[in-house]
């Protein structure tokens, strides 16, 4: 009989593992599985990737129908429902449980008084309320998304609207903040003074502001600082680097100074156009994991363009199609490696200006090197001045930080 193999079960964080049997290879091309619910059975390995793949690509909705007991079924769509049907009618997955005016629950209240998990764990008996809490919460948020958004999928791509971009004769720049009472934007643009520069609210907290063009040309210069400005509800003024902010820097002659937020929209003159398109992608990658600042051969920081020009042909000559790019989003603290990230869409800029990544991208594929960008977006710094941390002042925990 071969040999099995205990693996550790991991909590998620990195480094921290748990000496308890999550799986155990039976050396024939199955495994006996141990779940943490006390459930154990055996099943073909390839049948398990099948099934994990299953749920992880259902409807959101659907995997919290998963926990219900079978007697709940009928009254809110099975697990299996398929995008294309949701696609199809955006509004299928709650119109057995909620209603325009009061998307409270119906059906589906009466579903969550059992929670099936609850029947195969008796030690997360606990925490029913929590799960009862969350599955409401979950069906809520989705009606009011498919209310004003259309759906989900329309939802997600809020970075193209959320930040500052331009419109026709202006800048306009959205972001949230829900608990906030008034709300300004600030910069070099307008010498840092907000009362002429206030900016509207609608009912869910998102904050908007166009700046109309001067003669012509934008109000805002590109490669200037800029803040959002609003006010708590005791009446403190606070200012935050705005959420979606495509560029930060830092002033490097201060100590522990905080990144500025930038407006970034060169003119099209120093704007740098793509000159290759993306390689096809490969039957199978060859990933070179590499991060760019200590990607070179001496001890400091390498910028975007040196790495291009140094770095990215040697990786090619040694057969490698795609290059993996570590710590690409900016944060603070140069030596968390990345993981403690304050601003989520821009690029970090220890290794140059966006134009410079975009350079080193086209670089790339001249090369044939399909290009990968590791996004961390599990992880943010706690800083509250240039981070996210406390961003909207009615909610302490407006995100999970690293500790």
């Amino acid at each position: 009989m071969a040999q099995s193999t205990k693996v550790p079960y991991s909590n998620g964080s990195s480094g921290n593992k748990i000496n308890k049997p999550w799986h155990v290879s039976n050396g024939d091309g199955t495994i006996r599985w141990l779940s943490r619910v006390g459930l154990s059975g055996t099943m073909p390995m390839r049948q398990l990737r099948e099934e994990l793949a299953d749920v992880l690509t259902r409807d959101v909705f659907g995997v919290w129908k998963a926990l219900l007991p079978n007697e709940t079924a009928g009254s809110a769509p099975t697990p299996h429902d398929s995008v294309d049907e949701a696609k199809a009618n955006p509004s299928f997955a709650i119109s057995a449980v909620a209603t325009e005016d009061n998307p409270s629950m119906t059906d589906f209240e009466k579903g969550i008084q059992k929670i099936g998990i609850l029947h195969l764990d008796s030690g997360l008996a606990p925490y029913n309320d929590h799960f009862r809490y969350s599955m409401k919460r979950n069906v809520e948020q989705k009606f009011l998304m498919e209310k004003y958004e259309g759906s989900l999928l329309e939802f997600a791509p809020g970075y193209l609207k959320f930040g500052l971009n331009r419109e026709e004769c202006g800048i306009v720049y959205w972001d949230w903040a829900h608990a906030a009472q008034e709300a300004q934007l600030i910069g070099d643009f307008n010498g840092w003074n907000g009362p002429t520069y206030r900016m509207e609210t609608n009912q869910f907290g998102v904050w908007r502001i166009k700046i109309s063009d001067s003669d012509g040309d934008p109000a805002i210069p590109n490669n200037s600082r800029l803040t959002f400005h609003f006010q708590y509800s005791n009446g403190v003024w606070v200012d935050r680097v705005p959420a979606c902010i495509k560029y930060a820097t830092v002033d490097p002659s201060r100590f522990a100074a905080p990144y500025d937020g930038v407006y970034w929209e060169p003119p099209p003159t120093e704007r740098y156009q793509f000159k290759l398109p993306r390689p096809p992608k490969p039957k199978a990658p060859r990933i070179y994991e590499v991060n760019v600042e200590m990607g070179g051969s001496e001890p400091r920081i390498d910028s975007y363009r040196e790495f291009a020009h140094y770095v990215l042909p040697c990786i090619k000559a040694n057969n490698y199609n795609t290059v993996q790019l570590m710590t690409v989003m900016e944060r603070s603290d140069y030596a968390s490696f990345g993981y403690h990230v304050t601003n989520f869409f821009a690029m970090s800029s220890r290794s140059g200006t966006p134009e410079d990544f975009k350079s080193l991208t086209d670089k790339a594929h001249s090369l044939g090197l399909r290009v990968l960008m590791d996004v961390i977006h599990s992880h943010t710094d706690n800083n509250i001045t240039d981070g996210l941390n406390g961003f909207d002042v009615g909610h302490p925990s407006f995100i999970r930080c690293c500790s």
